[in-house]
């Protein structure tokens, strides 16, 4: 039998406060659409998916490799540019960097860095590379 391990009430306060975040960034990253930069990393992840290269069949703004990533996103989600907005890195980057900041001992300090994290995205929500 294996033993049950009890959560801490500091360990449950920060994965509530972690859910917390996320819930209040979802309320608005499915506005503030900017056509140009949306349909330019729609339509790259489109063309991708139909084989093409970027930079070789088609011209790319940024390196290519978001292309590829945005993709992949539309392979498994399904094609539409909430999609990319909806699922990247961020709230498992914020993840990591909690654990991270958490296993230092200072938990506001921990806190207060995932904030920053999540804020990020929200200040400009499209799946730009600067979030990476």
């Amino acid at each position: 039998m294996l033993p049950l391990r009890v959560i801490s009430v500091r360990r449950a306060l920060e994965v509530l406060g972690l859910l917390a975040l996320v819930a209040y960034c979802r309320v608005f990253f499915l506005s503030g659409w900017i056509d140009h930069d949306e349909g330019l990393l729609g339509q790259s992840a489109e063309r991708v998916l139909r084989g093409e290269v970027p930079h070789r069949d088609f011209d790319e703004m940024y390196s290519g490799l978001l292309s590829y990533l945005h993709a992949g996103v539309f392979g498994v989600f399904g094609s539409g540019v909430g999609q990319l907005r909806q699922f990247h890195g961020w709230v498992a980057g914020a993840l990591l960097v909690g654990i991270i900041a958490a296993r230092s001992g200072a938990f506001r300090l921990s806190v207060g860095i995932v904030a920053a994290v999540l804020w990020g995205p929200l200040n400009y929500p499209a799946s730009m590379p600067s979030w990476f």
